[in-house]
């Protein structure tokens, strides 16, 4: 079972998609991305009513989700980071890409 704590998972609107960015560096989870991403995906369903597609579901390298002093996500920063590729994918650096 997948866990993640919250200030590690942000969700961004970009280009009428629902992009949910979870930072990890477990190798288990990397290991299995994509039972991972299913998983999201059925949560997000069953708790939302909202069907996120998993290609959608990206697990990033940790550090990359910016908060505020306060500890808030900034989501619009996050969202502007995914757009011009800033964003990280944890699977590249485990695969050494």
């Amino acid at each position: 079972m997948l866990t993640v704590q919250p200030s590690k998972v942000a969700t961004i609107l970009t280009d009428d998609r629902i992009i949910v960015l979870i930072e990890t560096k477990q190798a288990s989870v990397l290991q299995q991305v994509i039972d991972h991403q299913r998983q999201v995906s059925e949560i997000v369903l069953n708790q939302l009513g909202i069907k996120i597609p998993v290609d959608n579901i990206l697990f990033i390298r940790p550090g990359q989700l910016e908060k505020t002093s306060s500890g808030k996500l900034r989501r619009i920063a996050i969202a502007q980071a995914y757009i011009t590729g800033k964003i990280m994918l944890a699977k590249n650096a485990v695969n050494g890409c």
